[in-house]
């Protein structure tokens, strides 16, 4: 098995941890992903509509494949860490949204 199906594997893994744990379905998950993503956005387009537009709606910006990667990798990373309890998923969450090392990390992938 190769470092990119192993990986994909895990992160695959991840998700469905963080799904059987939290009792969520595949479709509140995704929403969740959504919502979320549209926060960070905002965030990064700092009241900009224009800007806000190109990163959530242009492929060029590459923001979903990004943030759903992201987001995932995240899931990973606090089940590996066991910090999560049934309460405090969404707070973990939340702090993905206002932390300004994944802002700039987005704009350096966008910007390859």
């Amino acid at each position: 098995m190769n470092r990119t199906t192993t990986q994909h594997t895990a992160l695959q893994q991840a998700k469905a941890n963080i799904l059987a744990m939290y009792k969520l379905s595949e479709a509140a998950y995704q929403e969740m992903i959504f919502e979320y993503g549209c926060q960070f956005a905002e965030r990064i387009a700092q009241g900009n509509q224009s800007q806000y537009q190109y990163i959530t709606q242009n492929a060029d910006a590459k923001f979903w494949n990004w943030w759903i990667y992201r987001w995932i990798a995240d899931d990973q990373l606090l089940l590996q860490c066991n910090v999560l309890s049934e309460t405090n998923y969404s707070n973990f969450k939340i702090d993905l949204v206002e932390k300004p090392t994944y802002q700039q990390e987005y704009i350096t992938y966008a910007s390859r």
